[in-house]
Formats: C-alpha cells, sequence, structure tokens
C-alpha cells in the first residue's frame, strides 16, 4: 500500500521536464522558499512574513539545503520526490493503526483510502505543511494509541512527535487533546501530564528561538492574521459541505463513514462477561 501510495504521488512527475513539470501551488513555493531563506540567515517574522510556526522550515531544510550545492530546480524537484515518500509514510501508518485495532483488512481499507485520497495525493506531492503535518500527526497516534501502556521512552517520543506537528501548523494540537480523551481511562494523569509537558517543551524549543528574535512580528504573523483571517475560497458553508460529498470523493467519504460507525460500536460495546 505504502510503495502504492508513493507511486500514485510521484507518477506525476514523469514528465518531459522532470518533477517541475508538475504545476507549482502558490503555497508550496512559499514554504520552500522560506526553508532556503532561513538557510542562509533570513529569520522568519523578523525578515519575512511567514503565517505560521516555523516547524515546516526547519523539516523541509534539508530539502532546501540542496541548494548550497545544486541549482534550486534540482533541489525541489528532489523535495517533491521527499514529499511524496512522506505521503507513503503516511499510508503505511494510517493502516498500521487501524490493522492494530481492528485487523489486517481494517488496516488495507485504511491505508488504501489514505493513498487514494485526491486531496492526500495532491498535497504530497510539494513542500506543503499538509505533508509533514499528517507524517507527524500519525506517527504520534501510532505510538500513544496502543492497547498496552506505552513505555516511558514511547511516551516521550510520542510527545516530541506533536510537539513538533504544532510547530508546522496550529491546529495540530487538536490530535493532542484528542489522544488524551481517547484513553484517559488507561492512563494515570502523571502520564497524560508527561506527554502534555514534552509537547509544549518540543513546541517552544522550535518556536521560542525564531519568535523571541521578533516578537511582536510572531504574534502578528501567526497568532493574529490567523484570529483574523478574511474568508477565501468558497464562504457558504452548504456548498462546502456539498464540495466535501462530492462525487470524486464519495467513496472515501463512505469509507470513514464506515470506519467511522465501526469505531464507535467497538468503542461503546459493553465489555463480554
Amino acid at each position: 500500500m505504502a510503495l502504492g501510495a508513493f507511486v500514485l504521488r510521484a507518477l506525476a512527475f514523469f514528465h518531459p521536464t522532470g518533477p517541475l513539470g508538475y504545476p507549482m501551488d502558490y503555497d508550496e513555493g512559499v514554504y520552500f522558499s522560506a526553508a532556503a531563506l532561513l538557510l542562509r540567515g533570513d529569520l522568519p517574522y523578523r525578515d519575512f512574513i511567514f503565517v505560521h510556526p516555523p516547524g515546516a522550515l526547519l523539516l523541509w531544510a534539508p530539502g532546501a539545503a540542496l541548494t548550497l550545492g545544486f541549482d534550486a530546480a534540482t533541489a525541489y524537484g528532489v523535495t517533491r520526490f521527499a514529499a511524496a515518500a512522506v505521503g507513503a509514510l503516511c499510508a503505511f501508518l494510517a493502516g498500521r493503526i487501524a490493522w492494530r485495532a481492528w485487523g489486517p483488512l481494517a488496516g488495507c481499507v485504511a491505508a488504501l483510502a489514505y493513498a487514494a485520497y485526491p486531496e492526500a495525493i495532491t498535497v504530497e506531492r510539494g513542500t506543503f505543511l499538509e505533508p509533514l503535518l499528517n507524517v507527524l500527526c500519525l506517527g504520534f497516534a501510532n505510538l500513544w494509541l496502543t492497547s498496552d501502556t506505552p513505555s516511558r521512552a514511547r511516551r516521550i517520543f510520542a510527545g516530541v512527535l506533536i510537539g513538533l506537528a504544532v510547530s508546522v501548523k496550529l491546529p495540530g494540537g487538536l490530535w493532542l487533546v484528542a489522544a488524551l480523551l481517547a484513553r484517559p481511562w488507561k492512563e494515570s494523569w502523571r502520564d497524560v501530564l508527561t506527554l502534555a509537558l514534552i509537547a509544549f517543551a518540543t513546541f517552544v524549543v522550535v518556536v521560542a528561538p525564531l519568535a523571541a528574535q521578533a516578537p511582536s512580528e510572531f504574534f502578528r504573523d501567526v497568532i493574529a492574521f490567523q484570529a483574523l483571517r478574511p474568508a477565501h475560497g468558497e464562504a457558504d458553508r452548504l456548498l462546502r459541505l456539498r464540495d466535501i460529498f462530492h462525487e470524486r470523493r464519495l467513496g472515501e467519504v463512505a469509507l470513514a463513514l464506515v470506519g467511522l460507525g465501526f469505531a464507535c460500536a467497538h468503542a461503546f460495546r459493553a465489555p463480554s462477561p
């Protein structure tokens, strides 16, 4: 499934002009350029506007670092293949969660649904925030949502991953809330607090050094702008909801709803005597 996910994403790069033959999205160019600027000593918030926490710039930096030895086109093309590999890893992690919870069939269905989801394929062809956010959150879920009590090392690593996820995009914190609510009866408050503190410490380690260089600009770009962000795209909620259930997504939506139903039934099923 993971190999198939990679092929679905990377196939678009086998173009007469190479990976750059696939259309470039504005945001994709912004994130790659920002990572390259960071490597050259220009700092987000202080030297240029960046409306997200800086985690993505650090995580895409290895790809952007290729611009130091190769031309920008080559570095950009290699990084697109890296994004496709991240997408393949996401499909594997999604399948692994379902496999452990409900067996091989559920794992295969989950991996297939993720691998073939149109929006996932699109964003996992470039240096967007979502591939990083998805792989970090799915990695966190694999470590935290286990039938046995996670070891200390696993809890620490899980906290680091979710802290990195929030440093990429603030809504990643919702995964932490969901995970804590999903296992309140299996973990002690000490374990839960440890996870939250490690996540917070990781976020601070990643964000604070850059935010401290221009604190007012950081607040303006990351907090104020996102809080007051003007509407873009389709503003009508009913039309947006209809777009979610567009015919090209019906298969994935149906699988998600069926999976949610089985998960709820499993979660609330009375234990057998």
